[in-house]
């Protein structure tokens, strides 16, 4: 079993701290305002050297090479230790899908060129005619794989549903318990499903 914090806003470096003091596994940034998540998550990575730093990221708000770049520093600021909870907010399946997929290039340390039905990578704009045919996000991030799960919120009675996409981020029998929310696992050999209700 894994247990980790919930970071509250404007204290995620002195609680960060505390958690990793305690021998906890990981703690969750940017829970509180959107626009700041990242922010939080360097917050808390600056305070710590070995506790995982999982931010909270909600797709539809910023172009996501922007959020890639982002995401690049942080993972170089905690040398690797970043897991991303990518929220799906409003978008549809299809959108968020293909906002993922570019955010999943960015960060693959390679030049991206993705061309997908909501993103176009480099825009290919009139205006910049002599734009290269792939960009490359900068700096690389420190790990070779990023870990993103995706967090989609569905009208269950104050009830999320946290699907990794990676296997290895979550494993069964993991328990991630803080500030009044406990979340089980209820997996299938094929698709962990990890529901987070109050407690």
């Amino acid at each position: 079993m894994r247990l980790g914090l919930i970071l509250t806003e404007r204290r995620e470096a002195d609680m960060a701290r505390l958690a990793e003091s305690h021998g906890l596994f990981g703690v969750l940034a940017g829970t509180g305002e959107p626009r700041t998540a990242i922010t939080a998550a360097v917050y808390a990575s600056t305070a710590t050297d070995f506790v995982r730093v999982v931010v909270n990221v909600r797709l539809g708000r910023e172009h996501p090479v922007t959020i890639a770049e982002e995401l690049s520093v942080l993972d170089n600021v905690n040398n690797g230790r970043t897991v991303v909870l990518a929220d799906t907010a409003e978008l549809t399946p299809g959108d968020a899908a293909d906002e993922l997929a570019v955010i999943r290039e960015a960060l693959g340390n390679r030049p991206i060129s993705h061309e997908g039905p909501r993103w176009k990578v480099p825009a290919g704009l009139a205006a910049n005619a002599t734009a290269p045919p792939s960009i490359a996000v900068t700096p690389k991030p420190a790990q070779l794989e990023n870990r993103i799960a995706l967090l989609k919120t569905l009208s269950l009675a104050n009830e999320l549903v946290l699907i990794p996409i990676q296997q290895r981020l979550i494993s069964r029998g993991d328990v991630f318990f803080a500030r009044g929310y406990l979340a089980g696992g209820l997996a299938t050999p094929r698709l962990p499903c990890f529901r987070i209700a109050k407690t």
